[in-house]
């Protein structure tokens, strides 16, 4: 959905709640519940690839990827991993950094966007195993889990607009992780940003008009009024966005990005709106005197000469 806000102040694009944290669950072996902290969560579905295949990441249901840090086996409960624990039979992972189920760690680089995340994790050996969960700020979740039937939650969430970047899952033996869940922002914002230098002259008082195109839709047309402001666009799908302004006879424009990779055209940028964040495009315009207005302006300039001149 997409909800527009003009804005007549400057908006900052980077929120920085002093109160932004990052807070670990510990869940035990239960079933997950449909949320963490404020987050409803996502349950990942089942993953088509191959059984007993090695794998490097795996596809997150709301975009993006969760990146192992080490080559980890697809396997399922019943199917290459005994046990579980709640009834579980979906896919687990295995760490195998070094031959099949004989890491003991890896770590789990999540999608951006990413507010709330949670995982199982179970030994291989039977018995009792310290199984530890840390998240990108130091967060630390440590469980004794059991390794037959014993698979523990691991959850993770942010507040105050925080959001988890990794978790590093380390254990005292061998271990799989698996039966994933997790909350993405897959939104953002996108501010434009109109300043008119008119030089002495009057702005015009007709609209600006601007085409935004997503990459893989259509485009459409927002305004901003003569004087200059601000319009900030929300809850953009994240992605790709040509932002076109339509020229104005006898202005000429400059436009200019807070996107590092952004690529300028005459009158335009495109820019990568990021999920879960902002982005922002600023278009001056300033006006072209005509000839005539050049032609006095430089008579005046000649005057001023000249009466310097008659003072000496």
């Amino acid at each position: 959905m997409r909800k527009a806000t003009l804005c007549v102040a400057l908006l900052s694009l980077l929120a920085c709640p002093s109160s932004a944290a990052i807070i670990g669950v510990a869940g035990g072996m239960g079933a997950p519940a449909a949320t963490l902290g404020t987050y409803t969560m996502t349950p990942f579905p089942l993953d088509g690839r191959p059984l007993f295949n090695l794998v490097t990441d795996v596809p997150s249901p709301l975009g993006g990827t969760v990146d192992f840090s080490v080559t980890m086996y697809h396997v399922r409960v019943g199917s290459g991993w005994a046990t579980w624990s709640h009834g579980y039979t979906g896919d687990v992972y295995p760490v195998s950094s070094s031959g099949p189920y004989s890491g003991t760690d890896t770590t789990l680089t999540l999608p951006a966007g990413t507010g709330a995340f949670y995982l199982y994790a179970e030994p291989n050996p039977f018995g009792l195993f310290d199984i530890t969960a840390v998240a990108q700020d130091g967060t630390t979740v440590t469980q004794s889990v059991q390794g037959n039937s014993g698979a523990s939650y691991y959850g993770f969430y942010g507040t105050g607009g925080d959001t988890i970047a990794s978790i590093a899952v380390s254990s005292t033996v061998n271990f799989a992780i698996g039966e994933f869940g997790i909350s993405q922002q897959i939104e953002g914002d996108l501010l434009i940003e109109k300043l008119v230098d008119p030089r002495g002259f009057i702005p015009p008082t007709t609209d600006w008009e601007f085409w935004v195109e997503p990459e893989n839709d259509e485009p459409f047309l927002v305004t901003i009024a003569g004087g200059g402001g601000q319009l900030l666009l929300e809850d953009l799908e994240a992605g790709v966005y040509t932002v076109t302004e339509t020229p104005k006879p006898g202005w000429e424009v400059a436009v200019a990005s807070s996107d590092p990779g952004a690529v300028y055209g005459p009158f335009s940028a495109t820019i990568t709106v990021p999920p879960g964040g902002s982005v922002g495009v600023t278009f001056t315009n300033t006006l072209i005197p005509e000839p005539c207005t050049l032609t006095l302006l430089g008579l005046g300039a000649l005057v001023t000469l000249r009466k310097r001149r008659s003072r000496r």
